[in-house]
């Protein structure tokens, strides 16, 4: 029997308790030994999936490059038969493997079953000359792989069902100025019920990705409800993203209390973490805060209206999180994040009062905010020994100074000057700094952390 099948691993579970007690093994090597045979299962099973997900793309790629190469020469009747009988022979395989307990293979079956749907929507609309809004073809393709995703519990249809339904919305925004397009939260809460239905982690990381894409493709689409954005709107949108994201950050915290929920946490703190590190970094030009148009009645109070009840928000979330914890128990940095949010709660306010008159001031003072913002999450990843948060942390640092360098000096220095000191502060910035993550991730790591 080998080591990478699973009955190995149950009969070893049931063994090593009479080993430990014969003293033929200590029982940290008994954990020690489980941990590492599940480690070797796990990549075996990784490398099968991948495999069968990259054949199930290559075939069906190559499927629709043959019907495009050979499209004018098959007859209308033999191109609908080939069509369907792909789609239905790739589900009825699909459906044997799975029978036959063969889940890797059967999730790519039914993956290629998906990517078949798409290409029969868009090439039966050739045949027939189907002129309609295309977008509309990549919301059936969607809504097809989460039916699929949610009959078959295929993970990977729910992956391909998400990614269809952030490029559906792409289309919508870029193409046709839908902006906000908010029905892409119909499809996307689907999504997100299957995850949780069936507890896929991969699937919830995909779900909380795409949604931040949607934030930012509002943010970078050139019209926003059917007219120009107005300068003083963006910074707005940006400075409700960084609360946003702490939103997540704190109700992913929350979800850790609860045993149902707990699995959950770990995406869900990540994506909160970026968002609002994003967003700060974004903040942090000058030009973020430089409007072209200074009519004091330019920024809509619904932007203000929204930017207070972020904030109470926020403020409701935080009283919820520590109700039962004493302040003065908790450590220095921690209780430091009570001011680190209202003094940035008042800038957000004071910003779309002031509209766009002190960019400078305001850039700076979010640079000071964004800096606290690097200490705290490399403190909370040693703390709580996440490697993520700590390496999250330098690259936000290291993003800051390189930034800035060439925000300043770009226009101060000879350029030969420039590019010298450059390379300098890139080489010592490099050194500092991964010798200073790789300290601490050692610490974490020896401490027990994953």
């Amino acid at each position: 029997m080998s080591m990478r099948d699973k009955g190995f691993f149950k009969r070893l579970q049931a063994e090593l308790p009479t080993w430990v007690e014969n003293g033929w093994v200590t029982p940290e090597h008994r954990q020690a030994i489980l941990d590492h045979v599940e480690r070797t299962q796990r990549s075996s099973r990784y490398i099968t999936i991948l495999l069968s997900a990259m054949g199930a793309l290559l075939l069906g790629a190559g499927v629709i490059t043959f019907f495009s190469a050979n499209w004018g020469l098959i007859p209308k009747a033999a191109k609908l038969a080939m069509l369907f009988g792909a789609l239905g022979a790739s589900y009825a395989a699909a459906g044997v493997c799975l029978a036959r307990n063969l889940k890797a293979v059967g999730e790519a079956l039914l993956l290629l079953g998906v990517i078949l749907f798409g290409a029969n929507i868009f090439l039966i609309a050739q045949i027939y000359h189907i002129d309609a809004h295309y977008p509309n073809g990549l919301l059936v393709w969607a809504l097809a792989a989460l039916v699929v995703a949610a009959l078959a519990r295929s993970q990977f249809a729910l992956l391909a069902g998400v990614g269809l339904t952030i490029l559906w919305s792409a289309t919508e925004t870029f193409y046709f100025g839908r902006n906000p397009h908010w029905p892409f939260f119909l499809p996307w809460l689907v999504a997100l019920a299957l995850t949780y239905r069936y507890g896929w982690l991969l699937g919830l990381r995909a779900v909380c990705w795409t949604l931040f894409a949607w934030c930012f493709f509002v943010l970078c689409e050139y019209e926003f409800l059917d007219r120009r954005w107005l300068d003083s709107e963006r910074a707005a949108l940006i400075q409700l993203y960084v609360f946003i994201g702490i939103s997540i950050y704190i109700v992913a915290r929350g979800m850790s209390w609860y045993r149902d929920w707990a699995r959950f946490a770990p995406p869900l703190v990540t994506v909160g973490a970026v968002m609002a590190v994003v967003s700060l970094f974004l903040l942090s030009y000058p030009n973020a805060h430089r409007l072209t148009n200074t009519a004091l009645d330019a920024l809509p109070a619904g932007w203000i209206v929204a930017t207070v009840v972020v904030l109470i928000l926020v403020a409701a979330l935080m009283v919820w999180r520590y109700i039962d914890t004493p302040l003065a128990t908790l450590p220095w940095y921690r209780q430091g994040a009570f001011g680190w949010l209202g003094v940035s709660g008042a800038l957000m306010i004071g910003n779309l009062l002031f509209l766009g008159q002190y960019p400078g001031w305001v850039a700076f003072a979010y640079n000071l905010l964004s800096l606290a913002g690097v200490v705290w999450l490399v403190m909370t990843g040693v703390e709580r020994r996440e490697r993520r948060l700590v390496n999250l942390g330098f690259a936000f640092f290291a993003a800051i100074l390189l930034a800035r360098y060439f925000d300043t000096f770009w226009t101060l220095l000879n350029r030969s000057y420039f590019f010298m000191g450059g390379g300098a502060l890139l080489l010592v910035m490099g050194f500092f700094i991964e010798r200073s993550r790789r300290r601490l991730t050692t610490r974490i790591t020896a401490g027990g952390g994953q």
